[in-house]
């Protein structure tokens, strides 16, 4: 059986604080140089999606990019 998941890469102004990556469960949060977080990670459908979204604009996170590609992963 094959099972589509689709992996993010967010980018956001700012640098998150400990307290707030914990925010983005299973998505990992990698602070950049250049003063931007990236927040990556497979989210599972569009609910998910919205939920990250949103829980971005409750945090007053500006977002700068969003891009997904589809993993194909099979499972027996």
């Amino acid at each position: 059986m094959v099972t589509n998941a689709t992996h993010y890469t967010i980018i956001v102004k700012g640098h998150l604080g400990q307290q707030w990556q914990a925010a983005f469960a299973e998505m990992t949060c990698a602070a950049q140089p250049n003063g931007t977080t990236v927040i990556t990670g497979s989210l599972p459908d569009q609910a998910a999606v919205f939920g990250v979204l949103n829980l971005i604009e409750r945090l007053g996170l500006i977002l700068i990019s969003m891009q997904s590609e589809e993993e194909q992963s099979h499972v027996e």
